[in-house]
């Protein structure tokens, strides 16, 4: 996005046939997908170095994840980190100082981080974890959608005449 203001790519980006939301959707994919692959495969390769150099010499057996800890990091995490990405990528597009958005994403980040954390000292079990992350990727759901009623030409082209 900041790249977008510099070069003034937002403004070709306005005149283009698609629709504001289809831009945001667009900048939010180009950010989240990349970044999904990368952790697929950090985790993949994370999962098989501990299984194969940790577990297996100590139990001579490969230990599979449960079903909900591999829907958990198939879906559900990939879904609430897009929708996350979403409500940041709508803060850049809205808002002149773009260090506002990364504050934003750095809070939630962090608050999730932390709130696992907690719950998981509490003694909270992986399938509360995977049921509290859906509800959370629920309310960002419901929160772009809110925005995506928000989100005008005007108030993109004007933030970034700023």
């Amino acid at each position: 996005m900041i790249i977008d203001r510099a070069k003034h790519n937002i403004e070709s980006l306005m005149a283009t046939p698609v629709s504001v939301k289809q831009i945001w959707l667009g900048k939010s994919l180009a950010v989240t997908m990349p970044s999904i692959i990368i952790g697929y495969s950090i985790a993949v390769l994370s999962y098989l170095v501990m299984a194969i150099g940790f577990v297996m010499p100590e139990t001579k057996s490969f230990i599979f994840p449960s079903l909900l800890a591999i829907l958990s990091a198939l879906i559900i995490v990939p879904m609430l980190v897009f929708f996350i990405v979403c409500i940041v990528t709508y803060i850049q597009l809205i808002i002149t100082n773009p260090r506002v958005a990364s504050f934003v994403f750095t809070g939630i980040f962090i608050l999730l981080l932390f709130g696992v954390n907690i719950l998981g000292t509490l003694g909270i079990s992986v399938s509360y974890l995977a049921l509290i992350y859906l509800a959370i990727a629920a309310v960002c759901v419901v929160a772009n959608y809110l925005l995506s009623f928000h989100l005008t030409k005007e108030k993109i082209l004007l933030s970034s005449k700023m």
